[in-house]
């Protein structure tokens, strides 16, 4: 029973308490629970796909699983990735949002389960040898991250449209509520439907603030209903100290969702702990060290993986470094200045993709930038040549850069190298990207690739410099990988849109120049 009060808050502290014991969070949208239990029959069909895959006898093994052994063993591995899945959270939008936190996720989901499958597969399946095993785990990550690919761009489509989408209002009017509404129009995927904002507004408030204002934390409870919302996030920097209590024990007395923000941008939620100073909540922010075994893990990695993938790819350099040359008789390599590790220029080299003059014809397109900031987008850009405009779907282009990996220009993965007139319009919280390496691909190329939005540039960029680690690199290579094989597919698709080029962050064109204030 969800009793609906008009008391306001801090009006009697009986009543309250009862409302408040009354009133308990009400259960989550059918649409929320509908997509939950999709994302869970995803990942248990491609679990047992992978599982019969892995298990069929045609790998050249000796052994070969009778019917049985196999059905036992689907029932076990599914059974115990999907709780592993569970245990990892990764049926919370707070971990299956950012995908490379998703990624590496699922890597620490599918190690627990193999470790639980050998610990029971003696007395459960005796016949299920290891190397089966680890090679049916391994087939499930993989079809774990092709299956949640398939159904995050199924819902990122139907949240497009307006579908699945969670009504919500901000709670303080101020600058966090400017950056939040910000960050959840720029990732519609999130599934937040701002309703309206409460709090004191400012006497100027930013121009694309355009949120209808619901009235102050005074009627809170009412203006979250009225708004037919039943979820609240709370920027907690916009309210002082008393208010913040007040308003967040007035949503909680009437069964309204809450989420606080603690106005920590670029901070991921892995790096807090909790940590209560007496009685009274707190958090303590773990620091991230850019240097120690990690770092040095890193550029072994840039090295090694680095050197083996130049040599597989050598050949396929020379081809279509060829195709580029006999195009149209002009340079078959592309070479530009860009700003890396501590600020210092380096040069970076890349198979040409477009016409010889691309440059000079740069100012002719300015008027169709489909990008904000200093970046620009054009789809069908008319500078690319054919050959080019495929290497550019499927990121060739870019396999010469390994060299700049070898040598320590560059890592696999970091902040894509911008330039110089880029850097010179970073504020001092962008410019944090120099503290590391720029890579070939980045958290920006996997999350943010197709939003227009500068923002989601900056935010991705200073998070990763911020939260980087081993885990989250892998990560990041792993999903670089179906982001790669999926741009690729659209070339062959008849409905597929047109190409994308980014000028500005890793590509062959002079820099926009800066916007006038």
């Amino acid at each position: 029973m969800n009793v609906s009060s008009d008391r306001r808050p801090g009006e009697g502290s009986d009543p309250a308490v009862s409302s408040m014991l009354n009133n308990r969070p009400q259960d989550a949208p059918r649409g929320s629970r509908r997509l939950r239990w999709l994302s869970v029959a995803t990942d248990a069909g491609a679990v047992a796909i992978a599982v019969q895959l892995a298990l069929v006898p045609s790998f050249g093994w000796s052994d070969s699983p009778s019917i049985s052994v196999r059905m036992k063993a689907e029932v076990l591995l599914v059974t115990l990735n999907v709780l592993a899945f569970v245990v990892n959270r990764l049926y919370l939008a707070r971990t299956s949002s950012v995908r490379a936190l998703e990624t590496a996720a699922l890597l620490r989901a599918t190690l627990l389960a193999t470790i639980a499958a050998l610990a029971v597969r003696v007395n459960l399946v005796p016949d299920f040898r290891v190397r089966r095993l680890v090679f049916a785990q391994i087939c499930v990550f993989v079809a774990v991250i092709v299956g949640r690919t398939f159904f995050r761009t199924m819902l990122k489509r139907s949240r497009r449209r307006g579908r699945f989408m969670r009504p919500v209002v901000l709670i303080g009017a101020g600058d966090e509520a400017f950056e939040l509404l910000k960050i959840l129009r720029d990732d519609p995927e999130l599934g937040f439907d701002v309703r309206g904002v409460v709090g004191s507004m400012k006497d100027e408030s930013p121009p694309d603030f355009d949120v209808p204002y619901l009235g102050n934390t005074s009627n809170v409870v009412e203006a979250v209903k009225n708004a037919g919302a039943q979820h609240a996030i709370v920027g907690a920097t916009a309210l002082d100290f008393k208010e913040l209590n007040r308003t967040v024990r007035a949503l909680m007395s009437a069964g309204i969702h809450i989420q606080v923000s603690g106005g920590l941008a670029g901070i991921s939620a892995n790096r807090l702990r909790r940590a209560p100073i007496g009685r009274e909540a707190s958090f303590y922010l773990e620091q991230v060290s850019l240097e120690g075994w990690q770092a040095g893990v890193k550029r072994a990695m840039d090295i090694i993986i680095g050197s083996l993938l130049l040599l597989v790819a050598s050949p396929i350099i020379l081809i279509l470094a060829a195709i580029v040359r006999r195009q149209d008789r002009g340079p078959a390599f592309f070479m530009q200045k860009r700003i890396g590790l501590d600020g210092q220029p380096f040069e970076i080299v890349k198979i040409r993709t477009m016409v010889v003059d691309a440059e000079a014809r740069l100012a002719e397109l300015l008027a169709q930038n489909e990008r904000s900031g200093p970046l620009f987008k054009l789809k069908r850009d008319p500078r690319l040549t054919a050959i080019g405009r495929f290497m550019d779907a499927t990121s060739l282009n870019e396999l010469p850069q390994l060299w700049n990996v070898i040598r320590g220009d560059m890592s696999l993965v970091g902040p894509r190298p911008a330039l110089p007139r880029e850097v010179a319009t970073f504020d001092d919280r962008l410019m944090l990207r120099h503290l590391v390496r720029p890579g070939i691909t980045g958290l920006w190329q996997v999350e943010s690739r197709d939003s227009p939005s500068f923002a989601d540039y900056e935010r991705c960029d200073v998070f990763y410099v911020e939260n980087w680690s081993v885990q989250l690199d892998l990560a990041i290579l792993l999903q670089t990988v179906g982001a790669v094989l999926q741009r690729a597919a659209s070339i062959f698709r008849r409905d597929a849109g047109p190409q994308e080029k980014e000028v500005g962050v890793n590509a062959e064109v002079i820099q926009l120049p800066a916007r006038s204030a």
